[in-house]
This record gives C-alpha cells, structure tokens and sequence, in this order.
C-alpha cells in the first residue's frame, strides 16, 4: 500500500507535469500556427488591397453580389442596374448577372445585420477565399509528408513546396481587388478542396463514400460559382465514379449493388447542384442549359463592340480553331510583340477570333515554374511504370484529365483573359503534388546531387519573383481587350499608364472582358 501511495504520489506528479507539460506544448503549437496564419493573411490582405487599411473598401461594381442575394431572398435572379451597370444583361424589362449565386449566398447573413447589406464585403470575401485555398494546398503538401519515409530530400522538396504554395501561383498573381477577381477565387479554393479529397483518395487508394461525398458538394458549390471550373470538377468525379462503378476491384469493394449503393449519395449531390443551376439559368434566360445569353449583353448594343457578335455568331464562344493562339497566351506571350505596321503579333487572326485578349502578359512557366516541373515528374512516372505505378494509373488517370476541361475550354475561349488562368490550377495542382509524392517515393538510390536541388531552388524563386511581378502588372493594367485598351503595343501603353496612372489599382474605365 506504501508503495502505491508512494507511486501515486511522486511518480503521479510526475505524470500529471508531464500532461501540463503537453498541453502548453500544444497551445503554443496552436498560438504559432494561429499567429503564422494572421501574419500571412496580413501580407495577403497588403497585396490584394495595396496596403489599403480599410476593412470595407469600395469597389467597382462591389455591390452586385449584395444586389443579387437580396432578389434572391425574394424568389428573384434579378440584379439591381444601378448596381451592375454595363455588365448587366437586360431581358424582358429585368437586368440579369451572368455569375453563379455563390458569392450572393454568402453575402445573406448581411441581411440579419441591420444596414449590413449596404457593406461592401468583396474584399474579406476575397481574402477568405484565399486563406481558404492556401490551407487545402498546405493540407495537400502535409499528407505527402506523413506518406513518404523522412530523409533530407523530403524535408528540401517539401520546403521549397510550401515557398512556392505560399508566395506564387494562384496564391499572388491574381492579387487584384475585383467582384470578375472574387468569383476566380472562391471557384481556386473549393477546386483546391475538391483537389485534397482526390488526393486523399489517389495516395490511400481508398474512395470511401463520406470523402466523395464532400467532393460532390465542392463541385457543386463550384458549378455555382464559376461554371467551368464546376465543369472540371463534375468530369473528375464522375469519371472516377464511374470507373468505381464499372470496375471490380478492391477500392472499388463489393458488388455491383453495393458500389451502386455506395455511389448513390455523391451522385444525388451532384444532380441537385446541377438541378440549382438549371433553376438558376431558367429564371434569368428561359432556358435551365444556358448559363449566360449574350444576346442580351447590354455591352454588345455599344458602337465600340459592335464586332463581337458577329464574331460569337460565326465562330461560338468555344472553338478549338482557338487553341493554337490560347497556347502562346498562356504560355509563350510573343503575341504581345510588334509585327510590321501592327502593334500586336497576329493581330489581324486575333480580330477574327477572339474578342478578348488582356492583359498583363504572363506565362505559367513563369509563376509555376516548380509544380509543372513535379507534373513533368508525375507524367514520366505514368508513362514509364505503367502496371508498377506507385499511384492508381487508371484513377489517377480520368481525375487529372476531368481537371483538365476547363484548361482546355479556356484554351477555346472567345475571351482569353489573366483571371481565367484559374482554371489551370486544379489540374496543376494535384499532378504537382503527386509528382512530389512520386518523386519522394523513389528517392532511393541516394541523395539529390547538389546541381538539381539548385535548379529546383531556382524554380521556386523564379516563381515567386515572376507571380509577384505579373501581379504588379496585373494591379496597373486595364481590364478588357489589349488591342482597344493599348492599340499603339504594350510599350507605348504602360509608358502612357505610368505617366497617368502612377501608383493607381482601379480598374479602368474600358467594359472588361468576361
């Protein structure tokens, strides 16, 4: 009995120390992570607002979505004019938005607060959807790291990682404070959570029910969002559904009923977005399969767009006569150079097709330098290990190319412009983490030579600089098609913009591209 009071005692001290001990050690873990996240929303707010110190600042067009989610209270799709103005569409009497709903739902709550519907919220939206973002990517990186055995590299790959998830890409090239810019990021950061399950699912080659489910949702809130990228994220989840279903396996699990059964929930979830926005395009174009009808675009009845009709009459606003073109736009800028009498390289082929082409120049081998080097990786692993694949080929297959549909629909667009690189990312984004995940997987033979971490390094920072550079770009350039915003080139553009517009972030007064 001594010794168990002797025991409970000094040695139960001991132990109840230890377990304060642990529970200091996990609030200052917490009071770090928490102040790591205030800091970066800190230096994402000073990006995105040019270290405005406002909580609220007024934006151009900013009370749309507040217009939209007080008609929608009502039954109504409509949108005040005064609201909307020149991007309104005007249908039988009633004016008419052409983006989802989503950004209008979240603004309801401001209906419970008395005159917090009159509040310009665009710019915490905005940053909220960022923040947002970069927590799904950095979940993404953090289960690469809890699979792959520890070592040196991994700690090197997965640190440069974080850098370029951090401070390029998605998360600050587009940091240019718009409702066009707020829609690109709520759509970026529930395709950056619809991204994590896929991964989720790809690494533990397991697709529980409950996981594809919150996909479903993901996608659907998306197709609400911004439609294409919701088109991208329907194709990898269905198509991975339906290989699940089609194909017997041990992810698959059980029968044909029971994967059936298994499948119901994430497709239910699907149809009844689907069937939302269906509601959504009936009440404003007459038509649930139509998501916007530009024959009552109030911008095309100007004198100065006159063109642009005919031009989607005769070439429709996706037409792969445009890929070649979409190719250099977001690749290889050379489209921005003078060519003879013209300001601009295939200008005449651009009049002809395309009725927006904006800018700032940019180029993703400038911004995601370091993940198209990991899709590189993962695309040579796929090809090259065929039945040995350390990930699910066929899976991993139909999701990466269900992501790629909205690339290639931007690739096809009438109106190619800086936000719409949005639509890249998904894809991007989940053959970068794999990639990492498979090249950590096979570092094996010895560690990384000297030369190669020093090209990754430079991948990093070339992303970085060039992110925040075109971001720079992006803050001064006016919003609409380069040949009437700039028609003398590019040089003799920004050398007007820097005189006249020294330090400004507006967005021009030119009708922008869609």
């Amino acid at each position: 009995m001594t010794l168990d009071v002797v025991g409970s005692g000094r040695f139960g001290a001991a132990r109840s120390g230890d377990r304060f001990a642990s529970i200091g050690s996990v609030a200052a873990g917490r009071f770090r992570y928490i102040l790591f996240a205030v800091l970066l929303g800190a230096y994402y707010w000073a990006l995105l607002t040019s270290g405005n110190r406002h909580l609220f600042p007024a934006v151009p067009l900013g009370m749309v979505f507040n217009s939209m989610a007080e008609h929608l209270v009502h039954g109504s799709f409509e949108v005040s004019p005064s609201a909307i103005g020149f991007e309104g569409f005007v249908r039988d009497g009633r004016t008419y938005a052409y983006w989802g709903v989503f950004c209008a739902a979240l603004r309801m709550p401001l209906l419970l607060i008395p005159g917090g519907i009159a509040t310009d919220v665009t710019a915490v939206s905005s940053l909220t959807a960022i923040m947002v973002g970069v927590w799904f990517k950095l979940r993404c990186l953090a289960l690469v790291a809890t699979v792959v055995p520890d070592g040196r590299d991994k700690r090197f790959l997965i640190a440069i990682c974080t850098a370029a998830v951090l401070l390029s890409g998605a998360q600050t090239a587009f940091m240019r404070l718009s409702i066009y810019q707020e829609v690109c990021f709520w759509a970026g950061a529930l395709a950056s959570g619809f991204v994590y399950g896929a991964l989720r699912c790809l690494l533990e080659d397991c697709y529980p029910a409950g996981r594809l489910t919150w996909m479903a949702i993901l996608a659907g809130l998306a197709f609400n969002t911004r439609v294409t990228t919701g088109i991208g994220l329907y194709a990898a989840l269905g198509l991975l559904m339906a290989r699940l279903l089609l194909i017997p396996g041990p992810a698959s699990g059980g029968s044909f009923a029971r994967r059936l059964a298994r499948l119901a929930a994430p497709v239910v979830v699907l149809a009844a977005f689907a069937v939302g926005a269906g509601v959504v395009n009936y009440g404003r174009w007459g038509n649930p399969l139509v998501f916007v009808d530009f024959r009552y675009y109030g911008i095309y009845a100007e004198a100065a767009h006159a063109d642009n009709p005919v031009r989607l009459h005769a070439y429709g606003a996706f037409n792969i006569q445009r890929i070649p073109f979409g190719l250099l736009y977001y690749f290889l800028p050379i489209w921005i150079l003078p060519r003879g009498d013209q300001a601009y390289f295939f200008q005449d082929w651009q009049n002809r097709l395309i009725e927006v082409t904006e800018l700032p120049p940019s180029s993703f081998l400038l911004t995601d330098m370091l993940f198209i080097i990991l899709l590189c990786c993962l695309i040579r692993h796929l090809i090259s290990a065929r039945g040995r694949s350390i990930v699910p080929l066929g899976n991993t297959t139909l999701i990466l190319a269900g992501l790629a549909a909205p690339a290639l629909l931007m690739l096809c667009a009438i109106a190619m412009c800086y936000r719409y690189r949005i639509e890249f990312y998904p894809f991007l984004d989940l053959g970068g983490f794999l990639g990492l995940y498979t090249v950590l997987a096979h570092r094996q033979s010895g560690p990384m030579s000297r030369r190669l971490r020093s090209g990754l390094i430079a991948a990093m920072v070339i992303g970085i600089a060039g992110s925040h550079a075109a971001c720079a770009v992006y803050k001064i350039s006016p919003l609409g098609s380069a040949l009437r915003t700039m028609p003398d080139g590019v040089v003799e553009g920004y050398k007007s913009l820097a005189m006249s517009r020294a330090g400004a972030t507006g967005g021009g007064g030119v009708a922008p591209g869609r």
